[in-house]
């Protein structure tokens, strides 16, 4: 199993049966909706995460979780926030990732010296 980034020279191409989550706070950015459409077509699964459960990201999703937070559109739905744009969205889907990421690590019994040794020695 491996982990990619769309865009990244070094990504294969994606094929049936890949997971691809697509996140944009708005629901429509178009980069992300593209890259979504494509691996649905293809026979991925599509996981969403935003902020807008009507929008063109979440319709061509097969699941979607809502993040209710303040984006630069300021919906009514979204949680008031005194931070400019996005930034509120982007803290909680950084921190709902490292959740997850522990998550999985305490599954398969990953510790930091082993996450470590993996971690990049190009700094």
């Amino acid at each position: 199993m491996g982990v990619y980034v769309v865009g990244e020279t070094i990504t294969p191409s994606i094929a049936k049966g890949d997971l691809i989550i697509a996140i944009s706070g708005s629901g429509s950015t178009k980069s992300v909706i593209s890259a979504a459409a494509k691996g649905r077509e293809i026979g991925c699964t599509v996981f969403a995460i935003t902020t807008n459960d009507q929008s063109e990201l979440a319709r061509v999703s097969h699941e979607v979780l809502v993040i209710p937070a303040a984006t630069k559109n300021r919906l009514s739905h979204e949680t008031k926030s005194v931070q400019p744009l996005s930034s509120l969205f982007d803290q909680c889907v950084h921190v709902l990732c490292d959740a997850v990421c522990l998550d999985y690590s305490r599954n398969e019994s990953i510790s930091h010296e082993l996450a470590y040794a993996k971690h990049s020695n190009m700094e």
